[in-house]
């Protein structure tokens, strides 16, 4: 999940937003998957906001989402 946050600001940084529409997309599903409804439901607004292009929110949601996942991290070591 570490490799992904980085890819996604990476990719962020980049202002490739598509690519980064398709990293919270994949995000998104790993979260249900996972049992976080939370990372779902975060990784969606994250997708959601590339439409609009702005990387302001993108960045804003992309800290939250990484934030979130700094705290989920330890339950799988």
């Amino acid at each position: 999940m570490e490799d992904d946050i980085k890819t996604m600001h990476k990719v962020l940084d980049g202002c490739d937003y598509d690519g980064l529409r398709r990293l919270a997309h994949q995000m998104k599903g790993s979260g249900g998957s996972y049992g976080y409804p939370i990372l779902t439901e975060t990784a969606k607004i994250l997708e959601e906001a590339t439409g609009a292009r702005d990387i302001k929110t993108c960045s804003t949601v992309l800290e939250k989402f990484e934030v979130l996942c700094q705290g989920i991290i330890p339950n799988f070591l």
